[in-house]
C-alpha cells in the first residue's frame, strides 16, 4: 500500500486490494552493537515510489527504539490521497517537494515493540542530515 500511494495511485492502495501483492524492495545501512543496543546509521529502505532514510538506536533490554529521518516519495502529498483531501493538500505540495522528490517528509519511529509510534517529525531540528540518493523512481 505504501508503494502504491508513494507512486500516486491511492485508489489502488486499500487493504483488500493490496492483500497478497508484493513489491521488490531493498534495505542497506550500517549497524553497530554495543552497550546493550544496536546503533543504526544510514539506513536506506527503497521500494517502488518511495525511500525511507533513517538513523537511530534500538535497545536490546527494553526493546525500545528511536529512529529519525526522512520519507521521500515520487508522488506529491496531494497525489497520495483521493477526494476532497487531495484538493485540500494541493497548496502544500510546494512545501514538501524537495531535492527532486515529490514529497520529502521528516519522520520519527519511536516506542517499543509492543507500542510503536510512527509519525511526522516537524519539531525536531536535530534530525540527521543525509547525503540524499537520487529521488524515488
Amino acid at each position: 500500500m505504501l508503494s502504491l500511494r508513494a507512486e500516486g495511485q491511492p485508489k489502488l492502495a486499500n487493504p483488500d486490494g493490496a492483500a497478497g501483492n508484493t513489491v521488490a524492495s531493498s534495505m542497506s545501512g550500517h549497524v553497530q552493537a554495543g552497550d546493550g543496543a544496536l546503533t543504526v546509521t544510514n539506513l536506506e529502505y527503497d521500494l517502488p515510489g518511495a525511500q525511507v532514510l533513517l538513523d537511530g538506536r534500538y535497545t536490546m533490554d527494553g526493546k525500545t527504539f528511536d529512529f529519525r529521518g526522512l520519507a521521500r516519495t515520487k508522488a506529491t502529498i496531494s497525489q497520495m490521497t483521493t477526494g476532497y483531501k487531495s484538493a485540500l493538500l494541493k497548496p502544500f505540495n510546494r512545501f514538501f517537494s524537495k531535492n527532486g522528490a515529490g514529497a520529502q517528509i521528516p519522520i520519527k519511529i519511536t516506542g517499543t515493540n509492543s507500542a510503536p509510534h510512527f509519525g511526522p517529525d516537524f519539531r525536531d531540528k536535530s534530525r540527521p542530515q543525509f547525503d540524499l540518493p537520487p529521488p524515488p523512481q
